[in-house]
């Protein structure tokens, strides 16, 4: 764009105050005196004129011979936005003798220079504070519509009058997860409607307690209606293309390849592979423990260890080298630590860590399969499964161990039943038959579920406005999280009650509160694997009560919840431990 300027300089009453000497300005000359206020006025080929002034500054006499400039414009009016000021002359330069003009102006005769230089500074901070006042005046109007979009969404549910800007009480759901949860559903259940709201990281979320507004959710996962997403950022850690993030026929096409993964007789063999697997760990525990009987062990590490490998055996196979295994384990750790850290996707941070070692996990499972033209895809179905194994298995066997700790009577009657199943010492290994007639046994596994359901949440995100109940509207792109954990707290007899027999054939609460146990979802995305997961349950209270003897180091605050993401005792289960039988070698 073109530029020309115009310098119009008056004096005060018009009259010409003292001249200096004479300097040249390009082809023009100019004799400036320093006493008479000034305005620069500057006219685009777009517009103008555009204006500065305010300060006492030289008075010019006329230049001997104006430059005209051929693609700006020049006016010889003073304009009407200074009627006090009396007309001097106008010269009119192209911008390329601008920046001349302005050096000519700022170097003043030394008796006028402290009088330009406090004006200078004067209009300086009268232009920052305008500048950081605009400023301060768009984050305040910014800051302003977030608090009226929270609240217009959140409207009579239950939740903060007033969240902090953008992060929201992320600060508060990272550093205690499980008091957070807590008030959330504390909330819910003061509202009839069952729900309540919150929101993190620039999101608004929704938690819903209510099991019949959570089957609502779950029976709707479609493109127009709720997407299951598995964590509020999860698209970044398991990819765009993961098995939770599938609908419709896509997702039914895939499960029904996976059905076969899980018949009952696919299920005997893993059994006989599970066994082994614990067999040799629980023989690692107790060896370790004979020699240093007196200081109890964090039971969580332990139990991880031997799922992963479990895990890894049954899904994978042999196809993993030991340093791969290796490798695997520390990637599964970044992956366990990211999920419960800020979602902060720079370097040095734990999520993106966690994200990285995703890739690194999917690459390693997809090397194992065969089909190279598949093999990514598929390597990441199989990080599903193990992610869906590892972490709910692990929650439940520590909840098993410290719930049998704390109910003497229980783990008496499944030592009992076992017994009377299946002896140690035959060197006979239990069978899927052995497991069917485990009933009561099975029953407490169910309860250890239903008591403690591993994945406490399951965030869904809105698609687009869906009418959740008579009086509320999901809005879209809200993150909902349907609470299994709170549904299993609903409707059973005595809920807050450890009981197993509510699951016997007698009172048979199972089938009479089937809506209410929500442990393994609902709907479309209900866990495929669930009976595997019982299975291994079982067959770990099995041979652990038969096996182990043990006993919890309690102390304060040990059996209070801990997210890990899935939740486990806050102690990370302390237990001592020996060998109960002291003629059968574990090893073998």
């Amino acid at each position: 764009m073109g530029i020309s300027a115009c310098l119009t300089y008056v004096s005060e009453g018009g009259a010409a105050v003292g001249k200096s000497p004479r300097r040249q300005l390009g082809t023009a000359t100019a004799q400036p005196s320093w006493v008479a206020p000034w305005r620069f006025t500057f006219h685009g080929t777009s517009g103008g004129p555009y204006f500065l002034w305010g300060f006492q500054y030289p008075s010019l006499s006329p230049l001997s011979e104006p430059i005209s400039s051929s693609n700006g414009r020049c006016s010889n009016d003073t304009p009407k936005s200074l009627p006090k000021l009396h007309q001097g002359n106008v010269a009119c330069m192209p911008h390329e003798a601008l920046a001349r003009a302005i050096d000519l102006m700022d170097s003043p005769s030394p008796s006028s220079s402290p009088l330009i230089e406090s004006a200078q500074s004067t209009l300086g901070r009268a232009l920052t504070s305008q500048a950081a006042a605009c400023v301060f005046t768009f984050i305040g109007f910014v800051l302003l519509l977030e608090q009226v979009a929270y609240l217009k969404k959140r409207r009579s549910v239950p939740g903060p009058l007033v969240v902090i800007p953008f992060i929201g009480n992320v600060i508060s759901l990272v550093r205690d997860p499980t008091k957070f949860w807590n008030n959330q559903a504390s909330l819910a259940k003061s509202s009839n409607l069952g729900i309540s709201a919150n929101y993190i990281i620039g999101r608004y979320i929704l938690f819903v307690r209510d099991t019949e507004l959570s089957h609502k959710i779950f029976s709707n996962v479609r493109p127009d209606a709720f997407n299951l997403i598995g964590h509020p950022f999860g698209k970044k850690l398991f990819g765009e293309h993961n098995l939770i993030y599938m609908f419709g026929q896509e997702h039914k096409d895939l499960r029904r390849r996976i059905a076969p993964n899980f018949t009952p007789k696919a299920l005997s063999i893993y059994t006989a592979l599970q066994q082994e697997i614990i067999l040799k760990h629980l023989h690692k525990w107790t060896t370790t423990s004979s020699s240093n009987t007196n200081n109890p062990y964090k039971l969580r590490m332990l139990v991880r260890e031997m799922n992963l490998e479990t895990s890894q055996t049954v899904f994978v196979g042999p196809y993993l080298s030991p340093k791969a295994r290796e490798e695997f384990n520390q990637d599964y750790t970044n992956f366990n630590i990211g999920l419960m850290s800020f979602p902060i996707d720079l370097p040095g941070f734990a999520f993106r860590k966690a994200r990285l070692s995703v890739e690194r996990l999917v690459k390693t499972l997809g090397g194992c399969v065969n089909d190279s033209k598949s093999r990514m895809k598929l390597g990441g179905h199989i990080f599903d499964f193990l992610f869906a194994a590892q972490d709910a298995s692990t929650s439940s066997l520590l909840w098993a161990v410290a719930l049998l700790d704390q109910h003497q009577e229980v783990l008496f009657k499944v030592r009992q039943e076992v017994c009377g199943i299946w002896s140690p010492e035959s060197g006979m290994p239990i069978t899927g038959d052995h497991l069917r007639e485990m009933r009561y046994t099975e029953a407490v596994a169910r309860e250890v579920i239903r008591y403690r359901a591993p994945a406490t949440l399951v965030p869904h995100i809105a698609g687009d406005d869906f009418r959740l109940s008579e009086s509320y509207t999901v809005p879209k792109g809200t993150i909902v999280f349907p609470s299994v954990f709170e549904s299993s707290f609903q409707g059973f007899t005595e809920p807050d009650r450890f009981d197993p027999d509510r699951f016997s054939e007698s009172r048979q609460e199972d089938q009479l509160y089937k809506r209410n146990f929500l442990a393994f979802g609902a709907g479309p995305h209900q866990c495929v694997g669930q009976r595997y997961a019982l299975n291994h349950l079982v067959l770990f209270i099995a041979m652990f009560t038969s096996l182990i003897d043990f006993k919890r180091h309690r102390t304060d605050g040990c059996d209070e919840i801990a997210y890990v993401p899935t939740i486990c005792p806050k102690d990370d289960c302390l237990v001592y431990i020996k060998n109960r039988l002291k003629d059968v070698n574990l090893s073998k």
